[in-house]
């Protein structure tokens, strides 16, 4: 005779890691080290080939200047004329980063990861991410 209660479990065990191991945008749902672990990196904090930013934060570059770039692309204005205004660590209670898309489902579990808000000719874009060059932008915070 099956016992349906430790089949039950094991199958409730293969789903929930499934689901573990991706968020929504593709990256793994939690970076390899936790950003406070990030703090001590070389280049840690906005070096001088990063903009200046105006709201700080302690990001190292390598999270920072790929955000920049990018905006920079968007916006269309080269790369020194888009100021950081927030940069910051944080926990996101789940795999939407702390915002979430309609339709999308995410992964239930605390998510350390960052938040960057770049400007540049009035415009802001709210950055999101969870690892160095893993990141989307926010448009429904």
């Amino acid at each position: 005779m099956l016992r349906p209660v430790p089949i039950l479990i094991a199958a409730i065990m293969v789903l929930a890691a499934c689901t573990v191991g991706g968020g929504a945008d593709g990256s793994s749902g939690a970076p390899a080290a936790s950003p406070a672990d990030r703090s001590g990196e070389p280049g840690a904090g906005n070096s001088d080939s990063s903009p200046a930013a105006s709201g700080g934060g302690s990001l190292p570059a390598s999270i920072t200047d790929p955000i920049v770039a990018d905006a920079a692309t968007r916006l269309g204005v080269d790369p020194s004329a888009v100021t950081i205004v927030e940069a910051k660590t944080e926990t996101f209670s789940d795999g939407s980063l702390g915002c979430p898309e309609p339709g999308m489902m995410y992964t239930q579990a605390l998510v350390d990861g960052y938040q960057v808000v770049v400007e540049a000719n009035g415009t802001q874009l709210d950055y999101r991410g969870s690892a160095p060059g893993k990141f989307r932008i926010c448009t429904n915070p």
